[in-house]
């Protein structure tokens, strides 16, 4: 975590995206299927997409994510698992890693929660700080219910 807030520190315009229901928009190869099928007393349940509770879920979430951005990846973008964080100094070296971003979420069919998603700005909330540029502090939103 304190990579990630390092990274994202180092940049004037920042975004944060969130992937939409990330374990759900990754569908399982036909061979793999049957590892991960469930037998019941009336039912044989065989999962196409991966479902959340999985002990591989988070691993196999990295592992998208880091293959759909990986020409971005470590470079420009961090990810958390399915939360990607990134930015640029110029607003023009944003907007074109933005595009990016959404290019290559499109080429994956992976789909993005607006309603969790900032798009633009010079200080987002990441974990429990308000990481701006060369600063981060305490994002007191997220450290009430701890006093």
């Amino acid at each position: 975590m304190d990579d990630i807030i390092a990274n994202l520190s180092q940049f004037v315009y920042k975004f944060k995206l969130d992937i939409y229901h990330a374990d759900h928009n990754i569908c399982i190869k036909e061979e793999v299927i049957f590892k991960i099928a469930v037998v019941k007393q009336d039912c044989h349940v065989e999962f196409m997409r991966v479902m959340f509770g999985l002990v591989e879920g988070p691993s196999i979430i990295s592992k998208v994510v880091k293959t759909t951005y990986g020409k971005l990846f470590n470079d420009v973008i961090r990810a958390y698992f399915d939360d990607i964080t990134g930015g640029a100094n110029s607003i023009n070296d944003f907007l074109i890693i933005l595009r990016q971003v959404f290019e290559l979420t499109r080429q994956k069919n992976l789909k993005l929660n607006q309603k969790k998603c900032i798009f633009i700005d010079i200080k987002i909330p990441l974990f429990v700080k308000l990481v701006g540029y060369k600063q981060e502090r305490v994002y007191p939103k997220r450290t009430v219910a701890v006093e």
